[in-house]
């Protein structure tokens, strides 16, 4: 019986895995983040009966955007390091 998991078949180390992660990211469109979080936080709130749910929404889907960004940026510095 063969007991390897996906990864040892592969054979990435973890910095490929967090470089990759990084990458996939960088080619995130923040704009887009924000319009298709802000619709699944209004269809969670909204669900869920409560009374503030379109500005719960917005500031949900800004925090989220923003860890994006902030993730973005993490990686941008992390690529300009490793090419100098």
């Amino acid at each position: 019986m063969h007991n390897c998991s996906i990864l040892q078949e592969i054979n990435y180390t973890n910095a490929e895995v967090i470089t990759q992660m990084f990458e996939w990211f960088n080619r995130i469109n923040l704009i887009w983040a924000f319009v298709i979080l802000a619709v699944a936080h209004v269809a969670l709130y909204f669900s869920l009966g409560n009374d503030r749910w379109f500005t719960l929404a917005v500031i949900a889907s800004l925090v989220d955007t923003g860890v994006i960004a902030v993730v973005q940026a993490i990686g941008r510095n992390r690529n300009k390091e490793t090419n100098e």
